[in-house]
């Protein structure tokens, strides 16, 4: 069916998907010395504050709701509460933010106000997401072709170290596509974990099924999402990136990938996925076609693939804060910026999601199939 257009002048897409309301839009107050070099995650806090981490200079920078740079969490180097290489995962909340360091394997944590370097958690694997719950750092990584994991963290810290208490985890086998074929978990080795009910969701980027666990790791039930629009994940993706004859490019555009979960207000499952397209042998030449489908809060329906307008030169960064997506984007200025040629300028749109109009399309249940192995 053909798209409509909303009155705010939002593309809706098919008949049965959400809804998106243009709420609000920015541009972040950038300097030349406190700037975004390139976008890695982001985050909001109750307040409106956004935390963007930087990708180049390995930083995390603070911005108010009007746009305004707050403060500054790590810098680049080696020592306590810096950085060797800034992943895309930022967490916060009313007393601390946990910004992920791909290069030492940990989540170096900051006071919320202030910024001070309060100590950090070691990742058992690349961390790809994180939440805080209460007095605890939930972290959820994955290793190679080995497995995921679940850690809690009390955040009491060793005096000599700074090591953040680890409370308890456990490991989540891998999708066969994962497990199977180190192309697949190289290129989409990012796996999404959310606090639901008294257990977890679990979602790795490049595969169909969402996953519930519970706090102990085990498998309680798992869901697809339909793909009416997106591409969707092929059930041969290992054959696939197995060829030979793929070139990079073809790897990126064989399938969806997911990219951020949230929950909404009223306790539904907010799913956001790319259709990337390489623009040229880089991967960061990459631009993509971003959608959002939402699951009912008892995991037994879905409202589908919702196109995000955004701009297509490059990729943006999502995030899903209740009821309202966030995406973030550079751009090159315009001449009448004012701006110098080749200095991006980054902004920021929020939509609110409106599901009241959708035709809700049932989900296709699996059977639990392997259940979590604990690691106390």
């Amino acid at each position: 069916m053909g798209a409509c257009e909303s009155s705010q002048g939002v593309p809706r897409g098919p008949s049965d998907s959400p809804l998106l309301v243009a709420a609000e839009s920015l541009r972040l107050r950038e300097s030349d010395s406190l700037y975004i070099g390139r976008i890695g995650g982001l985050y909001t806090s109750r307040s409106g504050d956004l935390y963007v981490s930087d990708l180049f200079l390995d930083r995390v920078l603070e911005f108010d709701a009007a746009g305004r740079i707050v403060r500054v969490f790590g810098q680049k180097g080696h020592g306590p509460g810096e950085s060797a290489d800034v992943g895309s995962i930022v967490a916060a909340n009313d007393s601390a933010v946990a910004v992920a360091d791909w290069g030492s394997g940990t989540l170096n944590i900051y006071a919320s106000r202030g910024g001070r370097y309060l100590g950090s958690a070691y990742a058992r694997g690349r961390a790809t997401s994180a939440f805080f719950e209460g007095d605890s750092l939930v972290v959820g990584s994955i290793r190679s072709t080995e497995g995921a994991r679940i850690d809690l963290y009390r955040l009491t810290y060793a005096p000599v170290t700074g090591e953040a208490e680890w409370k308890r985890g456990f490991e989540l086998g891998l999708p066969p596509a994962y497990s199977s074929n180190s192309t697949v978990s190289g290129l989409y080795g990012l796996v999404s974990v959310l606090p639901w009910r008294d257990g977890y969701v679990v979602a790795f980027a490049a595969d169909s099924l969402i996953r519930v666990v519970s706090r102990q790791g085990k498998l309680l039930e798992s869901f697809a999402v339909p793909a009416r629009v997106r591409r969707g994940v092929p059930a041969d993706l290992a054959d696939r990136a197995s060829l030979e004859t793929r070139s990079l490019g073809e790897l990126f555009e064989m399938t969806s990938v997911l990219v951020a979960l949230g929950r909404g207000t009223d306790g539904s499952l907010v799913a956001v996925y790319f259709d990337e397209t390489l623009t040229s042998k880089s991967a960061r030449t990459a631009r993509a076609d971003v959608f959002v489908s939402v699951v009912s809060a008892n995991l037994k329906k879905a409202c589908v693939d919702l196109r995000i307008p955004v701009d297509t030169v490059s990729l943006p960064e999502v995030h899903v804060a209740g009821d309202t997506v966030l995406v973030v984007q550079q751009t090159l200025p315009s001449r009448a910026s004012g701006r110098a040629a080749g200095e991006p300028e980054t902004d920021v749109w929020k939509y609110a999601i409106d599901t009241s109009g959708c035709r809700w399309l049932p989900l296709r249940r699996s059977a639990p199939t392997r259940a979590a192995v604990n690691s106390r």
